[in-house]
């Protein structure tokens, strides 16, 4: 896990972030602007404050996600799990935020991204308690192709009970 610290010189501006009180989903996103298969630290740092500037020029406060994959899938905290995300439009209130770099309607995420995002819902659902039905891709949520034909059928396999493990 990369702390936000090491990887993020841009503060969150606290005074437009929701306290979050008990969080009772997560939402499965991908960056969607381009291709990403960045390996490199310093790269996937330098994508992740491009969206952070991004989002907060949007008047987001910070970063929209909670936790980010990127395409070797090493976790990156983005938001503190203490604020609401700002990444499903209407629906943050109690909505864990994962995002994965790359757009999965162009490239297929990395088998390292897959194995990941398994590993990290498997553990956020141990944490709070979470059914598998509390997966949800954004297009679950919200009009959008997010998080993309070729991520989104992993998403539903999270989702479905037989096999969560």
């Amino acid at each position: 896990l990369f702390r936000r610290p090491e990887w993020c010189l841009i503060r969150p501006q606290t005074s437009h972030l929701a306290r979050a009180e008990r969080y009772q989903r997560i939402t499965v996103h991908h960056a969607g602007a381009s291709a990403n298969r960045h390996e490199d630290k310093e790269a996937v740092a330098a994508d992740l404050q491009n969206i952070t500037v991004g989002h907060q020029a949007r008047g987001y406060g910070d970063i929209g996600y909670h936790f980010v994959l990127d395409y070797l899938g090493r976790l990156w905290e983005a938001r503190s799990l203490r604020y609401e995300g700002a990444h499903v439009y209407a629906a943050n209130e109690g909505n864990i935020g994962l995002m994965l770099l790359g757009n999965f309607e162009i490239q297929q995420p990395s088998l390292a991204q897959l194995a990941a995002l398994d590993q990290v819902v498997r553990l956020l659902q141990a944490h709070y308690e979470l059914a598998p039905e509390e997966v949800y891709g954004h297009r679950d949520l919200g009009h959008t192709l997010c998080p993309g034909e070729m991520l989104y059928p992993f998403v539903q396999k999270l989702r479905d009970p037989e096999t969560a493990a």
